[in-house]
C-alpha cells in the first residue's frame, strides 16, 4: 500500500466502487435518512435458521417504527413476567427477567431451532408506561429489545441495564411477531419498574462558557418541578490543590429548561418515539454581579466537583474531576510554548445498548459507536492526567431521530468523557432537518424534533437568540467557529454575517490555530452527486461558495466536519483547489465522519486530487496542539493509526 497516507492503488479503488454499486441495490445515502442495506437471504421454510437471520427486526423495527398502525392479536390472556427488582437503585443497574419456560416453549422446538409451525419471532421489550397496550395503534415505541434465542431459554433469564428516563413505570413485554399472519401477541408483561431516587443527576457533561476561563456543567433530572417544589441547580467545586470549596448557583448562572410533545415538529418525536425528556439543568462555572461577587475557578487548576440541588439531591463521584480552562491571552509570551494541549474530535457518533438489547433495529447501525465512545473516554482520561484535554463533536449527536429514550442512552454512554473534559458540538441533520421549520433542505432526518432536543440539552456558548446554534470559543491555543450547515448560510444570511464578524474578531497573537466546525463537507469525497439541494457535491460545492475566500482570508487552519460516515484529510487546499502544503496557508480540511454510524460506502472510483486520505474504517482522531505546532493522529477501533499530519506555525 505504500506510505501512510498515501492514495489508495487503483485496483483496490474500483473494489471499494464495486461495493459501493452492490450496496446501492439495497438503498441510498444513510445521512439523508434513508436505507444504504437490508440484509436479503433466500430463506425458506425448511431452513429455520436462514429464515430467523433474514427476518431479524427487518419488519418488526418497521412496525415499531411507525405510530399509525398496527395489527394486535389480543386473544391470548398475558401472565406475569417475573423481575427481581421493581425498584432500581441508580441509573445504570442491572435488572434480571426471568422468561416463562411454557409460554416459550409455543415457540422454540425441542432441538432449538425455530419453529415453522408457529413461525414467530420472540423479542423481550422494554417500554415507558402502559399506551402500547392499545390495539388500535402503536401509540409508543420500545425503548429497547431483544430477540430472543434458544439459548436465552435454556438460561432462563435475561438481564437488562436500566437508565433512567422519568418518572413513568418502565415494563417489560414478551412478545411473538408472526411474520405471515402480521400479527403481534403479548405473551407476558411484567410489573411497572421505578428508580428510588428521580432526582438524581445524569448525563452530566460539560462545556466551555462564554468566557474562555469558565466551564458549563449540564445534567438532567426528572422529578417534578413546581412553586412547591422548586429546583435550584448548583455545582460544588473543590481545588485539589488547596482543598478549599465554593458553589456556583443563582440566576445570573443557573437555568433549568425542559420541553414538551408540543414543541416538537412532527413524528415520531411528538408521538411515538416520546418518552419523558427530564428537567436540564445547568450552571456556568463564573463569577456573577456587577461587582463579580463569589469565587472563581483558577485557570490551569484541577477541582473535583458536584452537581444538583441541595435540597433535592447532589451527585459527585472521584470521576467527577476537571482542569479549569486556561486563559489564551496568558499564554502569549509564555516560556512554555511547547505545552501540549490535546483534543479529541469526531462526529456520526450515535450510541447502542451495551446489554445485547438493540434499539436501532436496521436503520441507522452505530453499534461500533459503544467501543469508539469507551475509547475516547480511556484517551481523555489518560492525557488529562498531565494537561488540557477537550472533545470536539461536529453533528449528528445520538441519531434519536425523535425517538426520545435514544437520547438518555447517549448521554449515559458519553458520560464517561463529557463529564471529565469540555465537550462541544455543532447541530447535524438527524438533530435539526424537518419541512417547513427553518432548516436548508426540508428533509426528515430529525424525525421530527427540528433542533429542540439538542438546543435544550447541550449548553454551547450560543448567544444568538433561539435556533441560532453558531458560535465560537476559545480554548488553549486554538479558537473554534462552529457553524450550522442545518440553516441558511449563503452570502447575506445571518449565519454569514455572523461568522464574518467572529472571524474577524480572532486574536490570532492569543489564540495562533484556527478552525471551523460545522457538519456537512465543505471539501468530499463522494459520489452522491444528484441535483438535489442536499447531496454531498452540491452541498461542498454550496459551502466553498459561502465561505472559500473567507476562510482564506482569514487563514482558517482547518475545518472540522462529519456527515459522510469516513475518515477523509484533504491537503492544504489553495483558493484555486490545488495543494498548497508548503506556505502554510492552504485550508486542510478533516471529515471525521466515522465515529459510530454505519459506514458510507460511496467513495470515487478516483480520488479528488486535493485529498490524501479517504478509508471507510470507524475511529476518531486525537490532536495534539501546542503554540506552535498542531499535529494529528486517527485511530481506527482497533487501535491502529490510520493517518498522521502535522503543521507548524508559520
Amino acid at each position: 500500500m505504500g506510505e501512510l497516507g498515501a492514495k489508495p492503488t487503483r485496483w483496490l479503488r474500483a473494489a471499494v466502487w464495486l461495493c459501493v454499486v452492490l450496496v446501492a441495490l439495497g438503498g441510498v445515502h444513510p445521512c439523508t435518512g434513508a436505507r444504504i442495506f437490508e440484509r436479503r437471504h433466500a430463506a425458506t421454510q425448511e431452513d429455520p435458521a436462514s429464515w430467523l437471520e433474514a427476518h431479524r427486526l427487518e419488519r418488526w423495527t418497521e412496525r415499531f417504527r411507525s405510530s399509525s398502525s398496527s395489527l394486535l392479536d389480543s386473544s391470548t390472556t398475558m401472565t406475569s413476567l417475573s423481575v427481581n427488582e421493581t425498584t432500581v437503585a441508580w441509573s445504570g443497574d442491572f435488572v434480571r427477567v426471568r422468561l416463562p419456560q411454557d409460554e416459550l416453549k409455543l415457540v422454540f422446538d425441542d432441538d432449538e431451532e425455530l419453529s415453522s409451525s408457529s413461525r414467530g419471532l420472540t423479542y423481550l421489550c422494554l417500554f415507558q408506561g402502559l399506551e402500547f397496550l392499545n390495539h388500535e395503534a402503536w401509540p409508543t415505541t420500545p425503548i429497547k429489545w431483544k430477540l430472543l434465542e434458544p439459548e436465552d431459554l435454556e438460561r432462563g433469564h435475561v438481564d437488562a441495564r436500566m437508565l433512567n428516563m422519568g418518572t413513568t413505570p418502565l415494563h417489560f413485554a414478551l412478545m411473538v411477531h408472526d411474520d405471515h399472519a402480521d400479527t403481534v401477541r403479548f405473551v407476558a408483561l411484567s410489573d411497572g419498574i421505578e428508580f428510588e431516587y428521580p432526582d438524581y443527576p445524569v448525563g452530566v457533561h460539560l462545556a466551555v462558557g462564554r468566557e474562555a476561563t469558565t466551564l458549563v456543567a449540564q445534567w438532567t433530572t426528572f422529578d417534578a418541578i413546581n412553586a412547591s417544589r422548586p429546583y435550584e441547580p448548583v455545582v460544588e467545586v473543590t481545588d485539589l490543590e488547596t482543598g478549599s470549596k465554593f458553589v456556583f448557583g443563582g440566576d445570573e448562572v443557573a437555568r433549568t429548561v425542559t420541553y414538551g410533545r408540543e414543541d416538537l415538529c412532527g413524528a415520531p418525536a411528538n408521538s411515538a418515539g416520546w418518552v419523558e425528556p427530564g428537567y436540564q439543568h445547568s450552571v456556568e462555572m463564573r463569577r456573577t454581579g456587577a461587582a463579580l461577587r463569589g469565587s472563581a475557578l483558577v485557570p490551569g487548576r484541577r477541582y473535583a466537583y458536584r452537581v444538583g440541588d441541595f435540597k433535592r439531591g447532589m451527585r459527585g463521584d472521584e470521576a467527577m474531576v476537571f482542569w479549569a480552562p486556561v486563559d489564551p491571552s496568558a499564554l502569549v509570551g509564555d516560556d512554555d510554548d511547547d505545552k501540549v494541549y490535546t483534543i479529541l474530535a469526531f462526529a456520526d457518533m450515535g450510541e447502542y445498548p451495551d446489554d445485547g438489547f438493540d434499539d436501532q433495529g436496521k436503520e441507522i447501525e452505530t453499534e461500533p459507536s459503544v467501543r469508539v465512545a469507551r475509547m475516547v473516554a480511556e484517551e481523555a482520561e489518560w492525557a488529562a492526567r498531565d494537561g488540557q484535554v477537550l472533545a470536539v463533536h461536529n453533528g449528528d449527536i445520538s441519531y434519536a431521530r425523535g425517538y426520545g429514550a435514544i437520547w438518555h442512552s447517549f448521554f449515559a454512554q458519553i458520560e464517561p468523557l463529557a463529564s471529565r473534559v469540555p465537550y462541544m458540538t455543532t447541530i447535524g441533520n438527524h438533530e435539526r432537518d424537518w419541512p417547513n421549520s427553518g432548516d436548508r433542505y426540508g428533509g426528515q432526518d430529525s424525525g421530527g424534533e427540528c433542533g429542540v432536543p439538542y438546543m435544550s440539552r447541550l449548553a454551547m456558548p450560543r448567544q444568538q437568540g433561539p435556533d441560532k446554534p453558531w458560535y465560537s470559543f476559545r480554548w488553549g491555543p486554538v479558537h473554534f467557529v462552529q457553524l450550522s450547515t442545518e440553516h441558511p448560510f449563503e452570502r447575506g444570511t445571518e449565519q454569514h454575517e455572523w461568522a464574518m464578524g467572529a472571524l474577524e474578531a480572532v486574536n490570532r497573537t492569543e489564540t495562533p490555530w484556527l478552525v471551523a466546525g460545522f457538519h456537512r463537507p465543505m471539501y468530499i469525497d463522494s459520489t452522491y452527486c444528484d441535483a438535489s439541494n442536499a447531496s454531498d457535491c452540491k452541498v461542498a460545492d454550496d459551502l466553498r461558495f459561502a465561505f472559500r475566500y473567507l476562510f482564506y482570508q482569514y487563514r482558517v487552519d482547518m475545518t472540522w466536519v462529519g456527515h459522510h460516515h469516513s475518515y477523509q484529510r484533504t491537503c492544504a487546499v489553495d483558493l484555486a483547489k490545488g495543494c498548497d502544503d508548503k506556505s502554510g496557508l492552504g485550508l486542510v480540511n478533516l471529515v471525521v465522519g466515522n465515529a459510530g454510524a454505519v459506514l458510507t460506502a460511496n467513495l470515487e472510483l478516483e480520488m479528488p486530487s486535493w485529498f490524501q486520505v479517504a478509508k471507510l474504517v470507524h475511529g476518531y482522531t486525537k490532536f495534539e496542539v501546542t503554540r506552535k505546532r498542531i499535529s494529528l493522529k486517527s485511530i481506527d477501533v482497533d487501535g491502529n493509526v490510520i493517518d498522521e499530519w502535522s503543521k507548524s506555525s508559520p
